[in-house]
């Protein structure tokens, strides 16, 4: 199974527990069990150490629940609601049961086991409060143990629902937008497996159901890949969305279909502290990265994008070149904000800006139309129309770094190398009669003579240019091309 499945099954897993309640567990398959793998406890180790966290205490055997044989004759009315809402061929064990509240029909059992064929789930205890045939009022079970066979499948800390109502056709296989709940939390939650260990220390999640704006929370996320070689360990620390349909998105991901459209509203993602490490120590981290976006019912609105302290250690196919340039690592930033009319296609990206410490950064805009979400489903981008670009760059030492190895490559003088680059870009952009390059010949001149550090490039268009018109060899020489786009440049 791939980490990508594995993983959107994990979390439809996980919202199918809660929607069912305890009876879910008992016909859920969870992945296979990896030999020796324990609860995870608190906040992941640092990746330099390849030790896991210290589990909580062990979960208890299978046997710790004695089975029962047969129904209590003083069993609450709770406890039998409960059974009448189990799958066929499945048996409910317990070893004591307690009404706490006769008016609410409240419960509390200990030592429970929910068995079907070779899959069972134990728990060291269950309170049900406000038990129906479609959900529950509040469900709280602790230290939970699924196993097949002997081996453990999967280890929950806690599970507590809240406002549960389960709406499941006859005869159909229950689906994570068949669940409403106010709130559902996982503490301490672990699927170990051999090719791809998935462990959590809590999740919470509000307002979930179908057209619900659902809030996530999920922190302490440890995924384990051992035999992937490129990188076997990815690690986050904090994961937080808001104004999503988590329900629609799970059904899409457990089926396999690409994610509904957004719904109208306001949604926000946030993301810290991700790490992925190969053999114990971390290759690439980002600590922090946040998106939002606000939609109406047409479809329009806005978004941005910020992802700050990307860090790429040295790594086979990098580290070449961070030696050459003599760079000990790359911290990068990526961010963007974009604007986007519905009823014409009008995209707006006012910024888009990608830029390294020490390295320097680029920064693009651009205005198109015609881009509509009919002509994106069909892939007809005959309509779309440049209306305006930009794109400028700010060196922060790339450049001259990079004039610097090529003047040693070449045995030549560093400014002698910058002359005559220079003089081949003016002889590049230079037409008798033609004064439109002028002012794109001076400030490319001057970048590459050291006389400035940023340069800037606009194109303005007189008329809306069809994309089509990009398409086939170029309408002339550079002067054509200046004139087409309206391309002017400035050095500072």
């Amino acid at each position: 199974m791939s980490l990508k499945r594995k993983i959107a099954t994990t979390a439809a897993a996980a919202a199918l527990l809660a929607g069912m309640g305890i009876p879910a567990l008992a016909q859920q398959k969870p992945p296979p069990l990896e030999p020796g793998a324990t609860r995870p406890g608190g906040k992941p180790a640092p990746l330099a150490s390849p030790a896991p966290a210290a589990p909580p205490a062990a979960p208890p055997p299978a046997a710790a629940a004695p089975a029962a044989p047969a129904v209590p004759a003083d069993e609450p009315a709770a406890v039998a609601r409960l059974r009448s809402l189990l799958p066929p061929n499945s048996t409910l064990n317990y070893a004591a049961a307690e009404t706490t509240d006769p008016a609410r029909g409240a419960v509390r059992l200990t030592a429970v086991t929910l068995r079907n064929g070779a899959r069972s789930v134990t728990a060291d205890e269950l309170i049900l409060d406000g038990l129906r045939e479609d959900g529950v009022a509040e469900a709280i079970a602790r230290n939970l143990t699924g196993r097949e066979g002997e081996a453990v499948t999967f280890t929950l800390a806690e599970l507590r629902l809240g406002g549960m109502v389960v709406q499941r056709p006859p005869d159909q296989q229950l689906m994570p937008d068949m669940i409403r709940a106010d709130a559902i939390r996982l503490q301490g939650f672990a699927v170990p497996d051999p090719e791809a260990s998935i462990a959590f220390r809590q999740l919470d999640i509000e307002e979930y159901g179908p057209g619900r704006p659902t809030r996530l929370a999920l922190s302490d996320l440890d995924i384990g890949m051992p035999r992937n070689r490129e990188a076997d360990r990815v690690r986050l620390g904090r994961l937080l969305a808001r104004g999503l349909d988590a329900a629609a998105l799970l059904r899409a991901a457990v089926e396999q279909q690409p994610p509904p459209p957004l719904a109208a509203g306001r949604q926000a993602l946030e993301m810290e502290d991700l790490q992925v490490g190969a053999g114990g120590r971390t290759i690439v981290s980002v600590a922090s990265a946040r998106a939002s976006g606000e939609q109406d019912a047409q479809g329009s609105g806005t978004g941005s994008l910020a992802i700050r302290g990307i860090r790429v250690e040295p790594m086979p196919g990098l580290d070449e070149w961070l030696r050459r340039f003599g760079y000990d690592a790359l911290v990068l930033e990526l961010s963007m904000d974009g604007r986007y009319d519905a009823p014409t296609g009008r995209v707006e990206v006012s910024s888009l800006s990608f830029g390294g410490r020490d390295i320097g950064a680029l920064g693009l805009s651009f205005v198109i139309d015609g881009a509509t979400q009919k002509a994106m489903e069909a892939l007809d981008f005959s309509g779309i129309r440049l209306i305006s670009a930009g794109v400028r760059y700010v060196d922060q030492s790339l450049y001259a770094r990079f004039m610097r190895d090529h003047a040693r490559e070449m045995g030549a003088p560093e400014q002698q190398l910058r002359e005559q680059y220079a003089a081949m870009a003016g002889g590049f952009l230079t037409a008798p009669g033609k004064s439109g390059l002028d002012g794109l010949r001076e400030a490319v001149q001057r970048f590459i003579r050291g006389q400035a550090r940023e340069i800037e490039v606009t194109a303005r268009p007189p008329q809306p240019l069809s994309i089509e018109q990009f398409q086939g060899p170029p309408p002339g020489g550079p002067a054509e091309i200046q004139q087409l786009l309206g391309l002017a440049a400035t050095a500072r």
